[in-house]
């Protein structure tokens, strides 16, 4: 129901549109750089529409690099019913033995056995490995959020990446 989805929903077959490319520089280091090869365990870290360049990153790791580092997601929602890649991620999970996958409820359902409350209570939860690069990406409120509980863990800025929109 937002304007862009709006805007999308009325166009009509054969109608022309013009759109601008992404600008950031949310990107994997090159295989072998001196980032990669500091950055020895990986924390993918999202929240809401936030998760849309994980897959991508996923798979490029996974099965493109076969990237064997320890690698973990943290898919922050609010209901259990707004999963809509659960499946794919579980099914990463199940085929790559260094894949960890953590969704986080806010408003997880009283029978919810994993994390629950905001990215930031699951991190606290779980140790974070020394050496780890974090890839963060959701509103501004919560990259600020979980950048500053890093680097308060003592994570260096050189090690957390992100892309926030607004």
């Amino acid at each position: 129901g937002g304007p862009g989805s709006i805007y999308l929903k009325n166009l009509k077959v054969g109608d022309t549109i013009s759109f601008m490319a992404p600008f950031g520089n949310f990107v994997m280091p090159p295989v072998g750089s001196p980032q990669e090869q500091a950055e020895t365990s990986l924390a993918f870290i999202a929240t809401g529409s936030g998760i849309a360049p994980m897959p991508s990153f996923l798979d490029e790791l996974l099965i493109n690099r076969a990237d064997k580092r320890a690698i973990t997601l943290y898919w922050g929602l609010r209901y259990a019913d707004d999963q809509f890649w659960y499946d794919e991620f579980a099914q990463l999970a199940q085929a790559h033995e260094n894949f960890r996958f953590h969704p986080v409820l806010s408003r997880a359902p009283e029978d919810w056995p994993l994390c629950r409350g905001r990215v930031t209570d699951c991190l606290n939860i779980h140790a974070q490995a020394p050496g780890t690069g974090y890839y963060i990406c959701g509103s501004s409120t919560m990259v600020a959020d979980v950048s500053a509980l890093l680097e308060k863990q003592g994570v260096p800025k050189t090690h957390i990446h992100h892309e926030r929109f607004h």
